[in-house]
């Protein structure tokens, strides 16, 4: 009987294939197969965690560096001496806990430039945005006409006492404006603004003028 020098090796893989994985093996050659036991896969998910926590952590503070270090080549034994001799678990909670609050506030900038870039194109509307809402005779539409659309607006309500419209700015979207016209024609009105394409902006989360806000 001959023997046969065999190699002891650990296989991690997705569960619902494991059976096909196995098959494979098996058809490969002369294989015997134990199944990891619930310590050793609970160490092994221990370590995949720990890993993904180092990668995150690394990847969080190099953003910062102006010069990115190259990753060092490490020997088995080098790199075995770290693992057991850094006290590690600190440092990445620390380092988990500032990206944490970065991304709380990288969030909050990003809100708050959004908010900048819906009031700039009002900036220059005196008015409170707070007051821009229907009354009992008359309604209030803020929004923007496609450029390719404003001269049709601008013809369309030039001999129509019933509505009085500001033009506030001119974007690359188009031209943003108030209307202010009575209710007997808002059916002709709402008909023209759908028209031109219009799109309605309510801004209902405001009290101040845009400036202010």
């Amino acid at each position: 009987m001959a023997v046969v020098p065999m190699t002891k090796v650990g296989i991690i893989g997705y569960a619902p294939e494991s059976a096909r994985i196995m098959d494979a093996i098996r058809r490969e050659g002369v294989v015997h197969i134990t199944p990891m036991s619930t310590e050793t896969a609970e160490k092994s998910y221990e370590i995949e965690n720990l890993v993904r926590r180092v990668d995150s952590a690394a990847e969080f503070i190099i953003r910062f560096l102006e010069q990115p270090p190259k990753k060092p080549i490490l020997s088995p034994e080098q790199a075995l001496d770290i693992v057991k001799n850094f006290d590690y678990e600190p440092f990445l909670a620390e380092v988990e806990r500032l990206k944490s609050r970065y991304d709380q506030l990288a969030s909050s900038v990003s809100r708050w430039e959004g908010l900048i870039n819906i009031l700039a194109p009002w900036e220059s509307l005196s008015a409170p945005l707070g007051l821009m809402h229907d009354t009992k005779h008359c309604r209030i539409r803020m929004g923007i006409i496609p450029a390719q659309f404003t001269e049709t607006f601008e013809h369309e309500v030039i001999e129509q006492p019933l509505l009085h419209w500001y033009e506030v700015s001119r974007g690359y979207e188009g031209m943003y404006i108030v209307v202010v016209y009575h209710n007997s024609i808002a059916e002709w009105m709402d008909g023209l603004l759908a028209k031109v394409e219009f799109t309605h902006w309510a801004p209902k989360q405001f009290t101040k003028t845009a400036a202010e806000e």
